[in-house]
């Protein structure tokens, strides 16, 4: 129902956190509850925070990521890339040395086609095997090699940042970039973004 639904958490036990409203003389004012606090308060003792407080913080995080999202963007992307290259180094060197034998193979019976040695069907047969098992292994390298899905989340939080600015919609860019975020009421807000980002942005009293 709200752009904070279903993503707020509880820093101090996990829990999920509900909106509540509360009739003020100057109107209603809505804060965000631990529902574990509200079903049992020996269970989790998080008092309740106000949203706008948690909507000042989120302004105040996309106001540095706009200032420095170029040089945080940037290193945090090599950064990645840098884990990954890690990571796939072992798998693209045995996916490297298949592909290589692949295409000795298609080599060989070429050769051995021209001379009239063996069943044209036959070897007809293996190509498409030998084709089939090469398309399969290339795939498998690109994946690999190109972006994958964490840096084009990345680079679409980034963009989406950037035009913030122009629409100003808070409440469309939280749901947009945010997976959760952790409250520690009165403290700070923990927002872990959907490119992997986690940021720590405290709560200001007013």
């Amino acid at each position: 129902r709200y752009a904070f639904s279903g993503k707020l958490r509880c820093a101090c036990c996990g829990g999920k956190m509900k909106r509540v409203t509360q009739n003020t003389s100057q109107g209603k004012k809505y804060h965000w509850v631990c529902s574990r606090h509200v079903a049992d308060k020996t269970v989790c003792s998080m008092k309740r925070e106000r949203e706008d407080s948690i909507r000042n913080a989120f302004t105040t995080m996309l106001n540095k990521l706009l200032y420095a999202r170029d040089i945080i963007f940037d290193v945090y992307t090599t950064c990645l890339r840098q884990d990954e290259a890690k990571e796939n180094a072992a798998a693209l060197t045995e996916l490297t040395t298949e592909l290589n034998k692949i295409l000795e193979e298609r080599n060989r019976l070429s050769l051995l086609l021209s001379k009239g040695c063996g069943e044209p069907v036959s070897f007809a047969q293996k190509f498409i095997e030998l084709q089939a098992r090469e398309n399969a292994i290339r795939y498998d390298i690109s994946q690999k090699t190109g972006d994958s899905m964490t840096f084009r989340a990345v680079a679409d939080t980034k963009d989406a940042i950037a035009d913030w600015k122009k629409d100003g919609d808070i409440d469309a860019l939280f749901t947009e970039i945010v997976e959760s975020a952790a409250v520690e009421t009165g403290s700070y807000v923990v927002f872990n973004l959907k490119c992997g980002l986690s940021l720590r942005e405290p709560l200001k009293e007013e």
